[in-house]
């Protein structure tokens, strides 16, 4: 009876082990997944993130959202990102968008005001006196003379780092103000009336910077406008919840979702009635995080692409600004075979253990 005993209390003994290890060893929140696949991106040496500096500015965004930038050597990435910003003033090879993202991953990375040296401040600020054209907004580098939505949005940006304000001239104002159209959205440059969520999103971000939103006639307009990319209930189930691109596109993208967002709370922050529908963009973001490697993909012809630091970037501030978080623990279904394994050994060596005590005790008496 006593043996009968000691074997049903060891296999209660497994069963327990096994219920409670096992949640243990599974329970990673999705922050957690999010951050491995960030830093699985780093290259060697902390030579930035990814193949491009958009790569390397997204990844510092995600990891800075969740305070994470310990995982990064702060200095050796400083010196590449500057290293790579003086050659390409040496060599003339600098173009607005790459500009802002060494200065913007620089600016996530250095806990002063200081971005750069003034030597090289000096000659940013002669590149983007070549870009600012004379009837308002800038180019996006200076083999060209036509001004674009995104570019002075990004110029204006990098203006922003280096002087430590963020302050927009009244010619750059007016250019933006000109570019809204009765559709509610905006241009993207003085040479077309076509409206893209993009050039809306980068021209609401200047004037809500800029204090400027009241220059806005119809602020409403501009809320539908946005509004008009949400994909609701009467969409495909696989894009309900997020934004589309444009009116007849296939899928929802997760940085349309994030431009439509950030713009809209915008509009909101400035007084406007905005209906943002949190609950069910928060899952549609969500159910778009990559089980695979952690990151965030978007749906492409009815499959996933792989996961992206851009796509992972949006879908973090997207959630972020809707009051979501990732602190839940997904894919509980998913097992790890390895920690199955694990999992057997120690329980074994815990019942031998058990069985060793109860039999050098049943010796001594």
């Amino acid at each position: 009876m006593k043996k009968k005993n000691l074997s049903l209390s060891l296999i209660a003994l497994s069963i327990i082990s096994f219920m409670v290890i096992t949640p243990l060893a599974l329970a990673v929140t999705r922050q957690t997944h999010i951050i491995n696949y960030v830093m699985s991106t780093k290259n060697a040496n902390d030579q930035g993130f990814g193949n491009s500096f958009d790569a390397t500015s997204n990844a510092l965004e995600v990891l800075n959202r969740f305070n994470a930038l310990d995982k990064v050597d702060s200095s050796a990435m400083l010196e590449y990102l500057t290293t790579e910003l003086e050659r390409m003033i040496d060599q003339n090879d600098l173009n607005i968008y790459d500009l802002y993202y060494i200065l913007r991953s620089i600016d996530l990375l250095n806990s002063t005001n200081e971005e750069v040296n003034t030597d090289i401040e000096t000659k940013i600020g002669y590149f983007l006196e070549g870009l600012s054209q004379v009837g308002g907004g800038f180019s996006p580098d200076n083999a060209s003379d036509m001004s674009t939505m995104i570019s002075t949005y990004y110029a204006i940006e990098v203006k922003a780092i280096i002087d430590n304000e963020y302050v927009v001239e009244t010619l750059h104002l007016d250019w933006t103000i000109a570019r809204l159209s009765s559709n509610g959205g905006f241009a993207g440059s003085n040479v077309t009336s076509e409206t893209s969520l993009i050039d809306t999103y980068c021209a609401i971000s200047i004037l809500s910077n800029a204090d400027e939103m009241d220059r806005i006639a119809s602020p409403e307009d501009v809320v539908s406008y946005l509004s008009s990319f949400y994909a609701g209930s009467e969409s495909s189930s696989i894009n309900q919840g997020g934004y589309l691109p444009y009116s007849n596109a296939d899928y929802a993208l997760l940085s349309s979702t994030f431009y439509c967002v950030k713009a809209l709370k915008m509009l909101r922050d400035d007084g406007n009635t905005v209906n943002l529908r949190p609950s069910s963009t928060i899952n549609w973001i969500k159910s778009r995080q990559n089980f695979q490697d952690g990151g965030f993909t978007d749906s492409i012809d009815g499959g996933d692409k792989g996961s992206t630091l851009a796509g992972s970037k949006f879908a973090v501030y997207s959630l972020a600004m809707l009051g979501g978080n990732l602190n839940d623990n997904p894919w509980m279904v998913e097992f790890d075979y390895v920690v199955l394994i694990v999992l057997i050994v120690i329980i074994g060596i815990v019942v031998i253990a058990v069985f060793l005590l109860y039999r050098r005790r049943k010796n001594l008496v």
